[in-house]
């Protein structure tokens, strides 16, 4: 039986008393071990045609890797390493401009959503509106729908910025200045990279005179065949997470110490608990996560052919790491799983506004990495 979490918020000491690792840096070999199979044989993909979109985009390149950038979003649309496609972005403008699934969409100035687009600031409430469909959740973010720009100098060719200014919007009148840099890196184990790397770091500075709220995450998709040939049910995750977080229909966290229940999933040597995704519509998120012993948050997806390691360095007193299978997608149901890392829990502006404050002048980051190892 699940047992609930007594307090409203999930505290900072509480996080800390997680079970601690018994590896020092991660469970790689516990993870992989002996479950993995005898590599299969595909054929390779090449990476997906720049021409398919007519907005800005760029190329990353590094070794055998390379990942495509849109300007729309900042987003990820694709991340190939050895003709393997691992991000499952936008497949083309129609489909960008589309949003559907807020495929590997930049998460600021909130994650997930906020309940009835509502929420109340300084004493003011403020309004988002209704999306063009009419539902009221305020998903994801503004960030989907702006063009970014490019500000590094363009020299390193397996790295990229790009900046644009939150300001005037309905229901957010402030301006947030955000910056998006992505980078990613060949198999490098002599540098500690086992498989191949994609990082991203989001940094929010707040250009108001006044405090604003702030938070932070990234949306991205993996296709499941990446790492398996028996479909998206044959995965399972590792995560370090103490606690389930309950929601409602709308995926809004129950009030007070209904939205935490005690996460009592068997648990792997490492003391990850194990999400099994046969049969399962996943659509949750798991807080109170600890970290391991370099101070990096590390969630797994494993399946017979190889694992991702997504790493997040957000506040374990209050982040979360959501896993959405696409059940609940228009097209492509369950042929990716969105593992996504977050500042902050779902609809946080309305229910611990005192964590959001972001001070003028002040900024706040998302360090997050997915290594793909084969």
């Amino acid at each position: 039986m699940h047992k609930e979490v007594s307090s409203d918020s999930i505290s900072e000491s509480s996080a800390q008393n997680a079970p601690e690792p018994s590896c020092k840096t991660n469970c790689i070999d516990d993870v992989a071990g002996s479950k993995a199979s005898a590599a299969f044989s595909r054929p390779a993909q090449a990476p997906l045609d720049s021409n398919l979109f007519t907005g800005t985009t760029w190329r990353l390149n590094a070794g055998e890797a390379s990942a495509l950038i849109a300007a729309r979003g900042a987003v990820v649309l694709d991340w190939n390493c050895a003709g393997v496609p691992v991000i499952d972005g936008y497949s083309d403008q129609a489909d960008l401009e589309s949003g559907a699934g807020c495929r590997c969409a930049v998460m600021a100035p909130w994650s997930n959503r906020i309940q009835n687009a509502r929420y109340t600031w300084m004493g003011q409430e403020y309004d988002l509106g209704p999306a063009p469909d009419g539902s009221r959740e305020a998903n994801h973010g503004l960030m989907l729908n702006t063009d970014f720009e490019r500000i590094d100098d363009g020299q390193d060719p397996a790295s990229l910025t790009l900046h644009t200014v939150t300001g005037g919007v309905e229901g957010y009148p402030w301006p947030v200045d955000v910056r998006v840099t992505y980078r990613i890196h060949e198999k490098a184990p002599e540098h500690g990279y086992q498989g191949y790397r994609l990082e991203l770091e989001i940094n929010a500075r707040n250009l108001a005179d006044v405090t604003v709220p702030v938070g932070l995450g990234w949306h991205p998709y993996f296709h499941a065949n990446a790492i398996t040939d028996q479909g998206l049910d044959s995965l399972y995750m590792e995560l370090p997470a103490k606690t389930e977080v309950v929601s409602d229909d709308m995926l809004i966290p129950l009030e007070g110490s209904q939205a935490f229940k005690e996460a009592d999933y068997a648990h792997s040597q490492c003391g990850r608990i194990i999400v099994e995704l046969k049969g399962w519509e996943v659509d949750t998120s798991w807080t109170d996560l600890w970290t391991d012993k370099d101070g990096l948050i590390r969630s797994y997806v494993v399946g017979s052919q190889g694992h991702l390691v997504l790493t997040q360095d957000t506040p374990v007193a209050h982040s979360v790491v959501h896993a959405f299978t696409g059940d609940t997608l228009p097209t492509r149901k369950r042929q990716s799983l969105a593992l996504e890392p977050c500042w902050a829990m779902t609809n946080a502006f309305k229910r611990i506004p005192q964590v959001m404050e972001l001070e003028p002048g002040q900024t706040r980051s998302l360090h997050t990495s997915v290594d793909y190892v084969s």
